[in-house]
């Protein structure tokens, strides 16, 4: 059976506020939510976390803009890569 995320239509589009974004990040892979307002808010869907960040944070104004596949260094030197981007709409 398929969870609510898994089943999101996935769209080639850039990373912008609204966006619920999949990130590989040391190792592991986390959700991300990009909002103007409210970041570190986070919330369950399906049994994964999905953690509320703004376009000013660290990590969301190094994927905004991006596409599934573009990689980002955060300000402390680590490495990620945006996996997926669902469709909001």
């Amino acid at each position: 059976m398929k969870t609510f995320l898994e089943d999101l239509p996935v769209k080639l589009a850039k990373v912008a506020a609204g966006s619920l974004v999949e990130c590989e990040l040391g190792g592991g892979r986390e959700w991300f939510f990009l909002s103007p307002v409210g970041g570190g808010i986070e919330v369950e869907a399906d049994n994964a976390l999905v953690t509320v960040i703004t376009l000013q944070s660290p990590l969301g104004s190094r994927i905004l803009g991006l596409q599934a596949g573009g990689a980002f260094t955060l300000p402390n030197g680590s490495k990620g890569m945006l996996v997926q981007m669902a469709d909001n709409g």
